[in-house]
């Protein structure tokens, strides 16, 4: 169970230091494909860094090896306790699992009851539920009473075709999955919910034609809605209203971009350093009686008792006032030999 705990642990600070960086150098800011590579290598990176021995810097502490019966029976409580937490954390992994996997089971519902048409590069559905348009994979699914020729329709069309395009899925379909198994990581939620915006970012970008993003802000305004939790799908009004409106006015240069990119790799280093850092403990070396003669054994003993001096005599004797009592205690082992 230490084991289990420990790689948490060191997830949660690889994790943390990631995002702590992208929160502070690369957040909103024009370079959104980068920023959607970061996001998912920093995940990636959080769960296979934990398995990779590190350690370089290592520190031993004192340790007293000598344990007692209530050590023992503290030691017994804490992996019960242990044992308890990793259960109720798996069963809540797997309820967010089920509610994942029945969004996916609900999408392709959606599919089999609406008229689908197979077209160049993905599959468009016509349907009439109020999430649509939304796309999942290579289905785009178009509510049916919105225009395709419209200057609107277009914009979110494309909006749609560039997740489909760049395979926004499967980036949802992984942080998704992480969050579900590792939903005690508070990073993980925050590093999908930001990889879903940049998403966004990214399918706006490809909307908006020259000197026109203030048709593209007006849309959102008039047409944003809420979107859903959990749902492995893209929808055009299901992201952050405010955030969306602000990358739209932005510039296309940022300042200091290269260096902001190249500022992942020491902050990579320091965390590799922070994680190496080990502390051994430095146990006082005893013989033990067991391996000095492997046939005998000794086991502390005490005897407190008196010793008896008999006076000479020819005759017996029976007056105990010719005996003297002079108190008397031994302490050593008792030899106990085994075969």
């Amino acid at each position: 169970m230490e084991i289990i705990f420990f790689y948490l642990f060191k997830a949660f600070i690889a994790s943390g230091i990631l995002w702590l960086y992208y929160w502070l150098v690369l957040r909103n800011k024009s370079f959104h494909s980068y920023n959607r590579f970061y996001l998912l290598a920093s995940m990636f990176m959080s769960l296979i860094i934990p398995f990779v021995p590190l350690d370089w810097l290592q520190f031993q502490a004192a340790k007293n090896i000598g344990v007692s019966f209530s050590a023992q029976v503290q030691a017994a409580n804490r992996f019960n306790t242990a044992f308890l937490l990793c259960g109720v954390g798996i069963l809540i992994s797997c309820i967010l699992l089920f509610l994942f996997v029945s969004k996916i089971f609900w999408i392709y519902r959606v599919k089999a009851k609406s008229r689908h048409t197979a077209m160049q590069g993905y599959v468009l559905v016509e349907t009439t539920v109020k999430q649509a348009p939304f796309s999942f994979l290579n289905n785009l699914f178009w509510k049916q009473e919105l225009s395709m020729t419209d200057a609107n329709g277009k914009k979110i069309f494309n909006h749609e075709l560039t997740h489909i395009l760049q395979k926004h899925t499967y980036d949802k379909l992984f942080a998704q999955i992480v969050c579900c198994v590792f939903w005690i990581n508070p990073f993980y939620w925050l590093m999908q919910k930001e990889l879903n915006t940049i998403h966004e970012f990214i399918a706006d970008a490809s909307c908006i034609e020259q000197g026109n993003r203030e048709g593209l802000a007006t849309m959102l305004l008039y047409a944003y809605d809420e979107g859903s939790y959990l749902s492995p799908s893209h929808s055009f009004f299901s992201s952050s209203l405010s955030r969306r409106l602000q990358v739209i006015g932005l510039s296309g240069k940022t300042s200091y971009s290269l260096f902001r990119k190249l500022l992942a790799i020491p902050v990579i280093l320091i965390m590799l350093i922070i994680l190496s850092v080990t502390v051994t403990a430095q146990r006082d070396v005893k013989i033990n009686p067991e391996t000095v003669n492997k046939k005998q054994s000794n086991e502390p003993i005490t005897v407190i008792g008196y010793k008896t001096n008999k006076k000479p005599s020819l005759k017996m004797n029976t007056d105990k006032s010719n005996q003297t009592k002079e108190p008397i205690t031994v302490t050593g082992y008792k030899l106990k030999k085994t075969n």
